[in-house]
């Protein structure tokens, strides 16, 4: 089980609650995250880094090493909502924080 924590974390337990290892996201707070048929972890966090593109889906192996990272232009609201387990898509739901909003599928390189 992988949990985000704002905190620049995520922890890992086992299925019987069992703290394991966390791994540090280091400067990025991760919002949330799912997990893909590989078991690598795609986190969706937000960065000051870049104005035009503050949330980032950053990939990592179950031990926290970062392999991959790719940016969503700002629209609103971001989450990293899904994993399709087939292709390993990665959805992205996109909201302008009042009643509109939209579902993104990404690849696991970051193209659309």
């Amino acid at each position: 089980i992988f949990v985000a924590d704002v905190f620049h974390k995520v922890h890992v337990f086992n299925m019987k609650g069992g703290y394991l290892p966390s791994f540090s996201t280091r400067n990025l707070e991760p919002i949330d995250l799912c997990v893909d048929s590989n078991d690598f972890v795609w986190v969706g966090a937000v960065n000051g880094g870049l104005p035009s593109v503050p949330y980032f889906v950053h990939q990592y192996n179950r031990t926290g090493g970062r392999l991959n990272k790719f940016g969503v232009q700002m629209l609103g609201r971001q989450t990293v909502t899904a994993i399709d387990w087939q292709s390993d898509s990665i959805f992205v739901t996109v909201t302008d924080g009042k009643n509109k909003g939209s579902v993104r599928m990404y690849r696991p390189d970051g193209t659309l």
